[in-house]
């Protein structure tokens, strides 16, 4: 079982429908968002974890929602204000990100958990019960 990736605009305009569009509708922004999460789907037994890369950006400023059998995860880097110098060269995305994923139905949504700590965000995505491995105890007759 796995986790799907899901960006509706991504998904409809990723070059699969046509390589005119492609290249076409994705603005910059949208690339910098995609770059601005570095994110790890981690698997075991019990549970799924998504453990995402988010630095800089204070707990207040990231939101978790669940909503229709979809997990997102946003929020806002803001930029620095140096008032009194100007800026020559920048290479670190500011602004707002999301990333999406399509839950499987073996995840119990209302369990989901996360913490933030130290610019890393761990998100808790447990198995519904029914769905875990279980052992099957054969019996002698």
């Amino acid at each position: 079982m796995r986790l799907i990736s899901f960006n509706p605009m991504k998904d409809w305009f990723d070059g699969s429908y046509d390589p005119f569009f492609g290249s076409r509708f994705r603005s910059r922004a949208a690339l910098e968002s995609d770059i601005a999460v570095r994110m790890d789907l981690i698997e075991n037994d019990n549970e799924y974890r998504i453990v995402a890369e988010i630095p800089g950006i204070d707990r207040e400023d990231i939101a978790l929602k669940v909503e229709n059998g979809v997990l997102t995860i946003s929020g806002e880097r803001k930029h620095s204000s140096d008032d009194d110098k100007s800026l020559i060269w920048s290479e670190r995305f500011h602004g707002r990100f999301s990333r999406s994923f399509r839950l499987e139905e073996s995840i119990d949504a209302g369990k989901i958990s996360a913490e933030y700590k130290n610019g890393i965000l761990e998100v808790r995505l447990p198995l519904k019960e029914e769905t875990k491995p279980r052992q099957i105890e054969i019996k002698v007759n």
